[in-house]
């Protein structure tokens, strides 16, 4: 791992070594370019925040972590939420169309 990706692996793990307590959690791209395994202990520490009662706001381009991690998902678009998907009964397409405009809460763009 480079010292940059070691750097940021640190700081995402500080973030979220303390126990997990009914806090709140924000989260921008906490695990971009980092390794399988910190990605997973990464989305761990999410989950436990989130089912200790706390609440975990993530902010990412990558799908399946948005897909995987979430329990709901708000779409910005130019500013604007667009959407709010329940990721159970959504698909990573058609979150993409509603990251790319294509689409907004109930009616295409």
């Amino acid at each position: 791992m480079s010292q940059r990706k070691s750097l940021r692996f640190q700081h995402a793990a500080e973030a979220f070594c303390r126990p997990p307590t009914r806090s709140s959690s924000f989260a921008v791209q906490p695990t971009r370019g980092l390794d399988v395994g910190a990605i997973e202990y990464i989305h761990r520490q999410l989950v436990a925040t989130r089912d200790a009662g706390g609440a975990v706001l993530l902010v990412s381009l990558e799908l399946d972590e948005v897909m995987n991690v979430s329990d709901r998902i708000l779409v910005m678009y130019e500013g604007e939420i667009v959407g709010e998907l329940d990721p159970k009964k959504t698909t990573v397409e058609e979150l993409g169309l509603y990251m790319a405009g294509a689409k907004r809460e109930g009616k295409k763009a």
